[in-house]
């Protein structure tokens, strides 16, 4: 035996076939643990694909929601438009229906003075020919400035 060097032959082959089994047991336990650890991976994986295709969805379905408030908004917008517009010309209309009723009262008013007036008119036109009857009669001129014979 050689007392500088403390392995033999058969210790160095030992030494290689513990250090390659410690190897190979460390990449075992490492293989075993990491299969281990992983193994909700592909769930979770499929989790976070459903996840992130979920998130999209609802990205989209935000995005379409506030495409539809944004048109809602602008209908709304352009009712009330109408609306005031409606309600405005209903206001017209009101207000030409009442001026309406006043000029048809005003005119039957005025078509009652007239007919009033018409018929005090012929009762003045009558008198004025009973009067000239008269005049005649006692032959006088209606300004008594001469003798109608």
């Amino acid at each position: 035996m050689q007392e500088g060097f403390p392995f033999t032959w058969q210790g160095w082959k030992e030494t290689a076939l513990a250090v390659i089994a410690s190897s190979i047991a460390t990449g075992g336990i490492y293989r075993a643990v990491t299969v281990w650890l992983n193994r909700k991976k592909p769930a979770a994986e499929t989790k976070e694909i459903t996840i992130r295709a979920r998130v999209s969805e609802g990205d989209a379905v935000t995005r379409w929601m506030e495409k539809l408030d944004k048109a809602e908004t602008r209908w709304t917008e352009r009712l009330e438009t109408s609306q005031t517009t409606v309600d405005r010309l209903r206001q017209e209309r009101d207000k030409w229906i009442d001026q309406y009723d006043i000029v048809f009262v005003q005119r039957d008013e005025l078509l009652r003075e007239n007919g009033l007036l018409q018929t005090e008119n012929k009762a003045y036109a009558k008198q004025i020919e009973k009067m000239n009857a008269t005049l005649k009669m006692h032959g006088l001129n209606y300004d008594d400035t001469k003798r109608v014979e």
